[in-house]
């Protein structure tokens, strides 16, 4: 059986393994036709853009479970069968 962690550790590898020819193949001709400033310019507004996205689906996702009660806690603090719920 193979653990989470280690597929994590594989798919990563695999990321960066390719992460570096793939910007060597795209870079050159984005350079070329961008040219350097308007290629790091473009960097620049990509990588704010995934971070405001990437702010908002966590901002998302943490309002969405905040509203959630658990469903074994009843609403006067007793959990079930009547013992008093772990905090």
């Amino acid at each position: 059986m193979v653990r989470a962690g280690v597929q994590q550790g594989a798919a990563r590898s695999a990321a960066l393994l390719t992460a570096g020819p793939v910007g060597t193949a795209l870079g050159g001709p984005l350079i070329a036709l961008m040219g350097p400033r308007g290629v790091l310019a473009a960097s620049g507004v990509a990588t704010m853009a995934l971070a405001v996205v990437g702010a908002a689906a966590r901002i998302r996702s943490t309002r969405r479970t905040a509203g959630r009660r658990d469903p074994l806690r009843a609403a006067d603090g007793s959990g079930p069968c009547g013992g008093a719920a772990r905090p």
